[in-house]
């Protein structure tokens, strides 16, 4: 036998043999696994879903801060002082006789009508109600607490009210009204309905009178100037 034919026949030899082979691998069916392994996978797949749920990996919840101990109602004792520290505090009216407040009733009532009986003046309204406005803010109080105001030829009128009707409030209002003219007319009266007071105002223009009737002054003894007494000792002489 020649070496060709030698050569041949180991090539089939080995191609069989490699066949074989690759048919034995592709059948053969895979490996069942033991009844302990099987076991292990529920176990596994519950380890796993803890994992993924556990705080290191699940997303971070937002942090609230701790309120602390909720704190204790004050005593009762120490609201009954407070209620009753707001009670004296609150604005009820100043003291009066009934003829005090009857005479005071009849001077709004001839103010009152003279205001009535006459034209509007604007100019002389938006002047006064400036002014009025920069008082309250030097007092820090607040501008809202004007509610009114309207002047006429001679007489001007106008209205403040409380915001938490307490005395020193109304006596803060009193003190703008005074420091707007010298001679003024107010009065401060509460509003139990409303939970304020309202204080009103007349005054009058420069030039004019507020009390008796009204009208211009012409007087110079009137306006507060001094009349001038003769010199008797120089006529004598």
């Amino acid at each position: 036998m020649s070496i060709r034919n030698k050569l041949q026949i180991t090539v089939v030899i080995l191609g069989s043999l490699l066949g074989t082979y690759f048919v034995v691998t592709t059948l053969q069916p895979p490996l069942r696994k033991s009844s302990s392994e099987r076991r292990r996978e529920p176990e596994k797949e519950h380890a796993l879903q803890q994992v993924a749920a556990s705080p290191s990996t699940a997303p971070s919840a937002e942090l609230k801060p701790d309120p602390g101990p909720e704190a204790e109602p004050p005593p009762a004792e120490h609201v009954a002082d407070i209620a009753a520290e707001a009670e004296a505090e609150r604005f009820v009216g100043f003291p009066e006789s009934s003829q005090e407040t009857m005479a005071r009733l009849d001077e709004r009532a001839e103010l009152s009508n003279r205001w009535d009986g006459e034209t509007q003046d604007p100019g002389w309204t938006g002047e006064i109600e400036d002014r009025i406005r920069g008082l309250l803010s030097n007092a820090e109080l607040q501008e809202n607490l004007l509610k009114e105001v309207d002047c006429r030829e001679s007489i001007c009128r106008f209205q403040l009210a409380t915001g938490e009707n307490t005395h020193s409030e109304v006596m803060s209002l009193i003190h703008v009204a005074r420091d707007l003219m010298e001679e003024t007319w107010v009065r401060a009266e509460p509003n139990e309905e409303l939970g304020q007071s309202q204080i009103e105002v007349f005054f009058p223009k420069e030039g004019f009178r507020l009390s008796g009737g009204g009208g211009p002054i012409e007087d110079s003894a009137e306006i507060g100037v001094p009349s001038k007494e003769p010199d008797l000792a120089a006529e004598s002489g």
